[in-house]
């Protein structure tokens, strides 16, 4: 681990539970609990919390890709190959979900990213185009809506209703679900341009150095104990139940990597390292793949080849049981979400003035459904659930006095 970085006594200790020799793997999990790792045509199953020898492997969709899980739907996106593989049946058989793409744009899609609802943002880099690939079917079929020409895609996000596309060039914004894109002209200096959005509404963009925005025009430089001069994020995650963040940064000026941690919204940051060997940062570190489970252990899958486990989840609120936990009520704005838990239909009863967003966010942090709307005093709204996987969701609502939070139960 580079010498330059913070250490902070550390709760959290690494276990390596895989050891491979193909380098870092993809992860994912379902909602089932099971977590699965792709790498050269390898596809490994864990059913629950993964530990040594528990991987097995099973029939791979002989793709070399990158791995997705959302709920129950699983993808694989496999650049220079089959393009998008898609399972509804936890990785027992995959089948081919390219119609709509033109011509080989198949053989050149990179990252997918979930929306919520049925919605999902697929990334392109071609031989001389790059373009923007948009499925509102649940990823059985494709839409260019985007030509970046030469910018990268790097990074897709939701907030308020609105899609935001990070690429090397600048910010790109979407308010009909990623039909048509307007640029907000924003530019950021290297990174992954990770996006984050904490529990206020304020993005967190992780570059060269932290920036923060509340609108996704204007990014500031956040102010940062800890975190070493000119740091270079390569990845950083958001724990679902908080806003602790997780990152692999690269240090231009000793060459070296690390794997960071934030309990406060990146102002201030410590080493999250302990029981990784060295080897794990051998390489680019931008191999290294952080993956947060839904049992609240988080993975990672290093250059050295092994996958890694925490050996205690990383938040606790991850795994508190919500069995049960009956009708809930916010008393700030008079937040009200019945029948809990709830089948078809959950219905939202507060209190706002203007507008007023819903977001639904499954126990990963991933958006699985929103709304946008006008309030005018006591409002009563009904959200269509049915689509949803049964499991535990939080329902935030965001109003101009702030962000109200509840728990409920899909049945």
């Amino acid at each position: 681990m580079a010498s330059a970085v913070t250490t902070q006594a550390q709760v959290v200790t690494w276990q390596s539970v895989y050891t491979n020799t193909s380098g870092s793997m993809s992860l994912a999990s379902t909602q089932s609990g099971d977590v699965f790792a792709a790498k050269g045509n390898v596809l490994l199953h864990s059913t629950a919390a993964a530990t040594p020898g528990s991987f097995t492997t099973m029939t791979s969709p002989a793709a070399n890709g990158s791995l997705y899980a959302f709920g129950n739907l699983m993808f694989m996106v496999d650049y220079g190959g089959k393009g998008v593989l898609r399972s509804t049946d936890f990785g027992a058989t995959w089948h081919t979900a390219n119609s709509g793409m033109i011509g080989s744009d198949s053989e050149h899609v990179t990252r997918l990213f979930y929306m919520g609802g049925t919605n999902f943002v697929l990334l392109h880099h071609g031989s001389s185009v790059n373009k923007i690939y948009v499925s509102n079917d649940n990823g059985m079929s494709w839409s260019a809506t985007l030509n970046m020409f030469s910018q990268s895609g790097l990074y897709v996000y939701e907030k308020g209703g609105s899609y935001y596309l990070v690429t090397s060039g600048t910010v790109y914004q979407s308010t009909d679900l990623g039909g048509s894109w307007n640029n907000l002209n924003v530019t950021f200096s290297g990174g992954s341009g990770n996006v984050q959005v904490m529990s206020d509404g304020t993005m967190l963009m992780g570059a060269v150095g932290l920036f923060s925005s509340t609108d996704g025009t204007i990014w500031l430089p956040v102010g940062t104990s800890g975190l070493p001069a000119g740091a270079t994020f390569q990845q950083m995650i958001k724990s679902p139940a908080s806003d602790s963040l997780f990152a692999s940064i690269y240090v231009a000026s000793t060459s070296s990597y690390a794997l960071m941690y934030s309990a406060n919204k990146g102002m201030t940051w410590a080493a999250y390292d302990n029981g990784l060997p060295s080897s794990a940062y051998a390489g680019n570190s931008s191999n290294n793949t952080m993956h947060i489970a839904y049992d609240g252990y988080m993975y990672m899958s290093a250059e050295n080849g092994d996958v890694y486990r925490t050996q205690q989840p990383v938040t606790a609120s991850r795994v508190v049981p919500v069995t049960g936990i009956g009708n809930i009520t916010d008393n700030t704005n008079n937040l009200l979400v019945y029948p809990n838990p709830a089948a078809q239909t959950l219905n939202v009863n507060f209190a706002a003035q203007g507008k007023t967003n819903i977001r639904i966010t499954n126990l990963l942090g991933n958006v699985v459904g929103h709304q946008s709307f006008t309030a005018n005093g006591a409002t009563t709204q009904s959200l269509d659930i049915s689509y949803l996987p049964a499991g535990n969701y939080f329902l935030s609502l965001y109003d101009n006095a702030g962000v109200h939070t509840a728990r409920f139960m899909k049945q």
